[in-house]
């Protein structure tokens, strides 16, 4: 121990014990530094390693769902511009059906009519160019032509009865059992021939009638055997020239029995439709339906029943968007296709119409009353997909809220507790400190001490 004069006596453990405290205060103290101009309690992985791993996955979840706010974003403005072409073509087309209803009246001139079409068409052409102009991101979300969706009119599915016998000879169903009443009866062999209209100014290639099937397993059996589709089925048409008319030959035809005991019933027949178009496959199943076995009669048309577009829709028009940061695809993307929404395509008997007679202007009407619904159903739609989209953003704004909050929990300094932890260890420096300073003065005064009792 070294004693100085006066009551002030240090060992050189105490002042050891001092320096450490001195260095440990100053570590202290540049931690609080770091920490208060950071913003964060844990600036490094020896801080707090089980903090910053679990902080550091939320702040990383926080910035995904913060570019998933705006992918929806993004969605949402492209929703928002369909709607709004769609607003201006229901207002075009409640136009155009006003002219149609002044055009069909008898109190107007041949003359008053081509004016009325005049307008009418510049009408139809706005139609047209709105759905192909809207965009976004390069992408036409209505459409890129005016062209009709399902390019084909006047489909018929016409039966041809008691005319077999010479193509069936070798049929164990020979055709005996043809009544000649002129009508397609149970237990006899019937054919069918189907045609169509190309309704698009383009030429239509590669078409083909395939898969064909018959409903009612207690009519028509199918595939072969005692009872069921037999014959040639794989109809076919070489092209069709823009609005030229095509019929299946008999070597093509469809030919079906009828099975006994079948009188009376209904049944439905479908085919699938396969064409090239614009260079590009296509693809539809035309049902034509309610038939009655035994009603059928001679060169009949069956009534269509419904109309399947198989072909996949435009890539242009698909927005898969993420709305999570995870990879399942039913919990974290939203899928949605556009509506086509362009002349031919909200209305397919549209396209080309004309009001410069009274015949015409009657009877586009109906045609215009469908193509509102549909333009009205379409909104109705993306209204729909705006709202989804929008309750997900909201979703998503909350998840960044709670994770933010929660991360910084784990990583995020207390400033109030920083700066108090910061002024002791400032305070408890300068008592070590001082502590070293005084040992230093006693000491260089007991040596001075000594070296004059030498003396």
């Amino acid at each position: 121990m070294i004693t100085g004069f006066g009551n002030t006596s240090f060992s050189s453990t105490a002042v050891s014990s001092a320096m450490r405290h001195a260095n440990v205060h100053q570590k202290s103290i540049e931690q609080g530094i770091n920490r208060l101009s950071s913003g964060y309690r844990v600036n490094n992985a020896s801080e707090d390693a089980a903090a910053l791993s679990v902080g550091s996955r939320l702040n990383t979840e926080t910035a995904a769902l913060q570019a998933v706010t705006q992918n929806i974003s993004s969605t949402v403005s492209a929703l928002q511009m369909a709607d709004g072409t769609m607003a201006r073509q229901q207002d075009l087309l409640t136009r155009m059906k006003t002219l149609a209803v002044q055009a069909g009246s008898d109190n107007l001139s041949d003359t008053d009519r081509t004016l009325i079409n005049t307008e009418y068409q510049n009408l139809a052409e706005e139609v047209c160019r709105s759905g192909m102009d809207t965009q976004y991101s390069g992408r036409h979300i209505l459409g890129d032509t005016c062209e009709p969706a399902i390019p084909f009119s006047n489909f018929n599915m016409i039966f041809r009865v008691d005319t077999l016998a010479p193509l069936h000879t070798t049929d164990a169903r020979s055709d005996t059992n043809q009544n000649n009443n002129g009508l397609a009866d149970a237990g006899e062999i019937v054919e069918v021939d189907v045609g169509l209209t190309n309704n698009t100014t383009q030429t239509i290639t590669a078409i083909s009638l395939t898969n064909a099937q018959v409903s009612n397993a207690a009519t028509v059996t199918q595939g072969g055997g005692a009872d069921g589709l037999f014959g040639g089925y794989n109809l076919s048409f070489a092209s069709l020239a823009a609005g030229a008319s095509g019929i299946t030959t008999s070597t093509g035809d469809l030919d079906i029995y009828f099975a006994a005991g079948s009188q009376g019933m209904s049944f439905d027949i479908s085919v699938d439709l396969n064409f090239t178009i614009g260079g590009q496959a296509n693809s539809i199943r035309i049902v034509f339906g309610d038939a009655t076995v035994g009603a059928i009669a001679e060169g009949q048309a069956m009534p269509i029943k419904e109309i399947i577009d198989l072909s996949p829709p435009d890539p242009d028009r698909i927005f898969d968007t993420r709305v999570g940061s995870g990879v399942i695809d039913d919990e974290d993307q939203i899928d949605f296709t556009f509506p086509l929404s362009t002349l031919g395509t909200i209305n397919s008997n549209l396209f080309g119409s004309s009001i410069s007679t009274k015949a015409n202007a009657d009877s586009v009407l109906a045609s215009i009353d469908t193509a509102l619904d549909t333009v009205i159903t379409n909104r109705v739609t993306i209204g729909a997909a705006i709202n989804r989209f929008e309750q997900a953003a909201l979703n998503v704004e909350t998840s960044i809220h709670n994770m933010s909050h929660s991360a910084a929990r784990y990583l995020g300094a207390n400033v109030a507790e920083e700066i108090t932890k910061l002024s002791s260890s400032q305070a408890r420096q300068i008592l070590a400190i001082d502590s070293i300073r005084m040992w230093e003065s006693d000491r260089i005064e007991n040596t001075q001490t000594l070296l004059d009792q030498r003396v």
